[in-house]
């Protein structure tokens, strides 16, 4: 899962699910980012499910970091475990502003990644702002 400011809100309702079933068998992976670190939401319950989900994890990530940030930074695809991607079939569900999604299309066709289902077009609104969701198809799925 990667989200993108308002686009977690997208998650949320997803991981609350897991959550109440203790995971899926599979890894779920989060990867959150913001523009700043005031943009931050929903924290606790993030950490939360660290401990409610089986195999969960979640990577905050901080585009325009304040000297007080001491976690992650740059664009999300930075982050990615790329041995972990190469080794396992994986479902990528993203939900974010547009310019964070075209980032992880860039990423994905610079891998040599292909997106078998891309639900981008038309824009949606997601929560207060405009989101694009993009969902990548894998031999395994983990939401159902």
């Amino acid at each position: 899962m990667v989200a993108g400011g308002t686009g977690l809100s997208a998650f949320l309702g997803m991981l609350d699910d897991l959550a109440h079933k203790g995971g899926c068998g599979q890894k779920v992976h989060l990867y959150y980012g913001v523009t700043n670190a005031r943009d931050l939401c929903e924290l606790d319950r993030l950490k939360s499910y660290e401990e409610r989900i089986a195999n969960f994890a979640c990577d905050i990530v901080v585009m325009n970091p304040s000297e007080a940030w001491r976690g992650k930074t740059g664009l999300i695809p930075e982050h990615f475990d790329r041995g972990t991607l190469e080794a396992n079939p994986f479902d990528m569900y993203v939900c974010g502003p547009p310019p964070m999604v075209e980032v992880i299309k860039t990423w994905l066709a610079s891998e040599r990644r292909s997106v078998a289902l891309c639900l981008g077009s038309p824009v949606f609104q997601c929560g207060i702002s405009q989101a694009e969701t993009l969902i990548i198809r894998g031999p395994t799925r983990c939401l159902d």
